[in-house]
């Protein structure tokens, strides 16, 4: 099957535009951009490509996927597409993994993993031996250059109009807004559940709890992001977490995947594999930190999951 990177002969762009001079993607500028630009940047090609594409999942965290199946073989099997979650924008080892696990699971043959912030060595490893197709914003920003001149323009403007830089709220599509990284809704936190795990486990619905803990005897593994104010693990899990309290890793924990944070203990004896990022520099009252802003929702008739969105600055 042809790579959704790959051109086709005799598939119309859709709504071509008269021949003018083109406008240049660069890599950084695309890797900039809201993450549901890209996504459609991305459906876009893969229908002028000659392929048929599904509607869009678009998961808490900002990551999307979405199928498609060569419109010329309909019968044939599906490629699931995926672009990396905002906080996740370069991928790593383990983000790949889940996405592998995920293909074998759902019996589709092909997966394409799109990373605009690039990904690890360890993860293009990984997608090279099971067949992921590892997608960076330089190889995206090659196939959009090279489409004829008289469609870039279309792309463009598709991708580049309004506000484009800033990313949108994943439940309400509303732009997000650059707000103080103090601790946000407390009393709607309190209510959240407790998790506790203490066996082998996987995870496939994205996870919002108040604490998580691992248990000694606990080996889980959470398809999706996670949101939690604590994280406390003493034996293993694989992930991406968002915390706005503290991450405690004990001795004999294992952490794989990466974690944003106000304060991440790794004691000794305790493994943390993956990207840690603190939040907030140094951690003080909730109500005196201010040093550190993040993208959130402040949609004044907010979806009942609008608050839950917390999205680091991209570096």
């Amino acid at each position: 099957m042809t790579s959704v990177l790959e051109s086709k002969t005799g598939i119309p762009f859709p709504h071509p535009l008269p021949t003018q001079p083109a406008r240049r993607w660069t890599a950084t500028f695309l890797a900039g951009l809201d993450w549901n630009r890209i996504v459609e940047l991305a459906r876009a090609l893969a229908s002028a490509s000659g392929f048929e594409a599904s509607d869009k999942k678009v998961f808490p965290d900002g990551g999307t996927e979405f199928s498609m199946v060569w419109r010329k073989e309909p019968w044939s099997s599906k490629t699931l597409v995926r672009i990396a979650s905002w906080n996740q924008w370069m991928v790593s080892v383990e983000c790949v993994t889940r996405m592998d696990h995920e293909l074998k699971f759902l019996q589709k043959h092909r997966g394409i993993f799109i990373a605009p912030g690039g990904f690890t060595p360890a993860a293009l490893n990984y997608a090279k031996n099971c067949g992921i197709e590892t997608v960076d914003a330089e190889t995206l920003v090659a196939r959009l250059n090279e489409i004829p001149v008289e469609h870039q323009e279309y792309f463009f403007t598709m991708g580049t109009s309004g506000n484009a830089t800033t990313p949108s709220c994943p439940h309400c599509l509303r732009p997000l807004e650059h707000t103080a990284a103090t601790m946000p809704h407390t009393r709607i936190l309190n209510r959240l559940p407790d998790l506790s795990f203490d066996r082998h486990e996987i995870v496939a619905d994205p996870i919002v709890a108040r604490r998580i803990e691992v248990l000694r005897h606990g080996d889980v593994q959470f398809l999706h992001g996670v949101r939690a104010r604590d994280l406390i693990v003493h034996g293993v899990v694989s992930g991406d977490f968002v915390c706005q309290g503290g991450v405690l890793l004990n001795p004999g924990a294992v952490l794989n995947g990466n974690v944003a944070a106000r304060s991440i203990v790794v004691r000794p004896g305790a493994e943390l594999n993956g990207q840690a990022r603190i939040i907030d520099g140094n951690p003080e009252s909730a109500s005196t930190q201010h040093s550190h802003k993040l993208w959130r929702c402040v949609n004044p008739t907010p979806h009942d999951k609008c608050w839950t969105v917390e999205f680091v600055p991209h570096e």
